[in-house]
């Protein structure tokens, strides 16, 4: 469901635009609301190819405008296109900023992943386009993938990172190789607090002892 608010502030009606899908059919209910306060009422059954139009049509015209969109707009116009399998206009759509980048529009993309899996990396991209690193780490991280969440660390030596974050995923992992090389990855940049790491750091000494610095 999404809805649609125009703004009296500047001269313009105020307007409710709900949508929702039925079997196969697309309903827009639209509320209208006049000088005179009071507020009618019209549905109407709409093919979903229009219904997207009208919506992308209402961003143009914040935009033109200077008004801000709301995040629901993008993520009606998203939902319509992934439920009617229309991934190459989604791609479109991002691809010429009809769907701004944000936090928000990234993260309705990944929650996609299961349904459209490309939409996976259609996040990754927003992301580091927004500069948004410690989300693109955490995307990595929370899908186990350690080593692309090093080599991004590596490639962006201007990023901090708490190397706690990686060790306890090491250790979930129960691979003696994959908690080396994060170790050392760490340790050789001196990244390694005893404070903060010291379970890790007695957890590699006991694991593998000839390696220990003197």
């Amino acid at each position: 469901m999404g809805r649609i608010h125009g703004d009296r502030s500047r001269g313009y009606l105020h307007t409710s635009v709900c949508a929702c899908r039925r079997k196969r059919s697309t309903y827009l209910c639209v509320a209208r609301e006049d000088d005179e306060h009071s507020t009618n009422f019209y549905s109407q059954v709409l093919d979903f190819k229009f219904l997207v139009a009208i919506v992308v049509e209402y961003i143009r015209s914040l935009n033109f405008h200077q008004l801000s969109v709301h995040s629901y707009l993008y993520e009606l116009v998203i939902n319509l296109l992934i439920r009617n399998n229309r991934y190459y206009q989604l791609h479109q759509f991002l691809q010429y900023h009809v769907v701004t980048d944000s936090m928000h529009v990234a993260c309705q993309l990944l929650s996609l992943e299961t349904i459209y899996p490309p939409a996976h990396q259609l996040a990754l991209d927003m992301l580091k386009r927004l500069k948004a690193h410690d989300q693109i780490l955490e995307v990595f991280l929370a899908q186990g993938n350690i080593f692309q969440a090093l080599k991004f660390v590596k490639s962006h030596g201007n990023i901090k990172v708490s190397p706690l974050r990686f060790l306890e995923l090491a250790e979930k992992l129960n691979d003696d190789s994959t908690f080396f090389t994060v170790y050392q990855f760490f340790d050789e940049r001196n990244m390694i607090d005893l404070k903060t790491c010291d379970k890790y750091v007695r957890l590699f000494k006991s694991k593998f002892p000839g390696e220990v610095k003197l």
